[in-house]
This record gives C-alpha cells, sequence and structure tokens, in this order.
C-alpha cells in the first residue's frame, strides 16, 4: 500500500514539474505579434469576403483549400490583436489535449491516468523544445494551420480510425467513419507534405487490412475514396 502511495505520489510530483517546464511557452503567446504576411489574408476578407477569397487563394495560388480556410477566419479579420494572442495559446493547449488522446487511445489498458498525462506532457514538451525555430513553428499563426494542425488532424484521424475498428455498433461506425474522411481531407488540403503522407498511410491501412482479412471493409473504401 505504501509503495504504490509513493508511486502515485512520485507521478503526480513529475507531473507538476513538467506542467512548469511548458507554462514559458505558453506565457510566450501573450508577446505574440502579426507579420505582413498574416494581414494578407485579413486584408483579402476584407476586400471580398470569405467565399471569394478562399475561391480566389485556390483557382490562383495554391490548393491547401482547408488551411487557407482557418487563415482567412484569423482573429484579425476582427482587428483584434489581443484574439490573436489568444488564438495561438488556444491552438496550442487543443494540440497538447489531442496528444494527450492519442497516447491514452493507444496506452489507456496498459497505463493509469497520471501516467498518460505524464507521457503526453513528456512528448509535448520534447516536441516544442526541439523544434528548429519556434518562432516560426507556432508563434507564427501562418505555420499552424498549414502543418501544426496537419499534424494535429492526423492524430485525430489516427484516434477516430482506431474508435472505428473498435466500435460495436452501426451509429458509432458511421460517426468514426466521418470524422476519418473528414480529417482525410482536412489533412490533404493543409499542405502537400502532409496530404503525400495521408495518402501513403492510407494506402498502407489498406494493404495490411486487405493481407489480413482478404477484402476491404466498406468504411476503409470511403476513407480511401
Amino acid at each position: 500500500m505504501n509503495k504504490k502511495f509513493s508511486e502515485v505520489k512520485s507521478e503526480t510530483l513529475l507531473i507538476i514539474l513538467l506542467s512548469f517546464t511548458i507554462i514559458p511557452f505558453l506565457i510566450l503567446c501573450f508577446y505574440n505579434h502579426p507579420s505582413a504576411e498574416d494581414f494578407f489574408f485579413w486584408t483579402r476578407v476584407d476586400k471580398v469576403g470569405f467565399v471569394n477569397a478562399l475561391l480566389n487563394l485556390y483557382k490562383h495560388w495554391s490548393g491547401r483549400f482547408f488551411s487557407h480556410s482557418e487563415l482567412l477566419l484569423n482573429p484579425l479579420i476582427f482587428r483584434s490583436f489581443d484574439g490573436y494572442k489568444f488564438f495561438t495559446l488556444f491552438l496550442m493547449l487543443v494540440f497538447l489535449y489531442v496528444l494527450f488522446l492519442f497516447v491514452s487511445e493507444l496506452t489507456k489498458k496498459d497505463l493509469t491516468l497520471r501516467q498518460r498525462i505524464l507521457s503526453s506532457l513528456s512528448i509535448f514538451f520534447l516536441y516544442f523544445y526541439k523544434m528548429p525555430t519556434m518562432s516560426e513553428g507556432f508563434y507564427w499563426l501562418i505555420s499552424v494551420p498549414v502543418y501544426q494542425n496537419a499534424i494535429l488532424l492526423s492524430l485525430i484521424f489516427f484516434i477516430s480510425y482506431y474508435r472505428l475498428n473498435n466500435a460495436k455498433n452501426f451509429s458509432g461506425k458511421i460517426i468514426y467513419t466521418a470524422a476519418s474522411c473528414f480529417c482525410v481531407v482536412a489533412v490533404a488540403g493543409s499542405n502537400e507534405i502532409a496530404m503525400s503522407s495521408m495518402i501513403l498511410i492510407s494506402g498502407l491501412i489498406a494493404v495490411v487490412n486487405l493481407y489480413k482479412t482478404k477484402k476491404l471493409s466498406w468504411f476503409l473504401i470511403l476513407i480511401i475514396i
């Protein structure tokens, strides 16, 4: 009993210590300021509206339809510099939460809640700490929808697909199939590297599924399409 209590106490202490290591990254969000490129997207929405701006960017500039839709809806369209800072903080916290869900989905049968939190905080800190350029990786709002959110959506895809395979009822399969399909489309519309990776991942899943079951399930066919 004392040994178990000691383990819980040490895990709690580690969670607190790791929480302090990520606090500086969160505080820096309030010193974040938009750059020239951020105003580019705001002025387009201001001049021609969201739909026309998105169509123009898709036809004449880049096919990144999903990440561009996020960029066109950034807080600057409301003339809010504080919103820009809080939005960066919000995206960072969402990233941490999805990372926790991903870790939990894979390890919930083997790890306790504290251990999963500890693992998520560790990965989060290492990812941020070893990022080649933090200022362009997360504090530059243009890069977040294009690159970071593509990673986040990929994690959500794995969560959805895992739950889809374990869903017992038809409604659950419909919900997680829709979520998986949405993530595939969103990742493909975020950036070219993520699109190529998602095509490769979907293809590998299909090959493994075909090898094991000698057929493709209807929900996997929808995801591939």
